[in-house]
């Protein structure tokens, strides 16, 4: 609440103009006050002295803390190999800039995963800001629920096997639209081994303002390729045998 109310008078030119007013009255009356008594001068270059001095510790101590902290940019993290596709949830042209910088060399396709609002954004940027590739977009009209944007990313995966690229040929960047689109994409590419998952990062200001985006980071690295489970001539998983006790019916008292 008081840091709300604080940045917003910090802003106001009103209140800028009303604070400049005050202290240069305040500053006269002082000047004032020392010039008519005897050796004045000397304080006032005294007092200009103390002030010098105090802002030059205060920013020296300043700098000194600055260096010991960690850089708000350090992100930890894996940067994402580079892919020949990328199926992107568009949200915001900085993030998604930020998103095909791993890939600019090597990308060939990508998809934009979009809703109605995100569409009109994208439209309304340059033509082939993100390089040389083609683009195609998957349409969502429920950005609220997961399996929407699930169902996107399978669309993208088996439009791209016609361009003869593989799951470990792609690469899907799960940070633009809402949190359940992110969630909906990670759980499609679940269903795809190979594909790298990727987010892009983003830190915001002391004021709170704009996130600004940072280099993207895997998640979980490179989703593994799981083996297929050993079955009997029957078919029928050995593991799931009738005898273990998810199968077993309970024992009658």
């Amino acid at each position: 609440m008081l840091r709300s109310i604080y940045l917003q008078l910090k802003y106001n030119p009103i209140v800028v103009l009303l604070f400049g007013i005050v202290i240069s009255w305040f500053v006269e009356r002082v000047l004032n006050q020392f010039a008519d008594r005897p050796g004045g001068s000397l304080w006032l270059v005294g007092i200009f002295l103390t002030v010098v001095v105090t802002v030059l510790l205060y920013q020296l101590l300043l700098l000194l803390l600055r260096g010991r902290r960690i850089q708000d940019h350090a992100v930890a993290g894996t940067a994402p190999p580079p892919r020949r596709g990328l199926i992107l949830l568009f949200g915001r042209e900085e993030t998604a800039r930020m998103a095909v910088k791993p890939h600019r060399d090597t990308l060939d396709f990508i998809w934009f995963v979009v809703t109605e609002q995100s569409k009109s954004s994208l439209n309304s940027l340059p033509a082939h800001w993100w390089g040389r590739a083609v683009s195609s977009e998957e349409f969502i009209h429920n950005p609220y629920r997961p399996e929407e944007a699930a169902n996107a990313v399978a669309r993208a995966v088996s439009h791209a096997g016609i361009f003869d690229l593989a799951p470990n040929d792609l690469a899907c960047d799960v940070t633009g639209g809402t949190t359940a689109m992110s969630i909906g994409a990670e759980q499609g590419c679940r269903a795809w081994p190979g594909i790298a998952l990727q987010m892009t990062p983003a830190v915001y200001n002391r004021e709170l303002n704009r996130p600004t985006p940072l280099d993207p980071i895997l998640l979980d690295a490179v989703i593994p390729e799981t083996e297929d489970e050993p079955t009997d001539e029957s078919g029928h998983d050995e593991a799931d045998d009738g005898d273990s006790p998810a199968t077993q019916e309970p024992r009658r008292a």
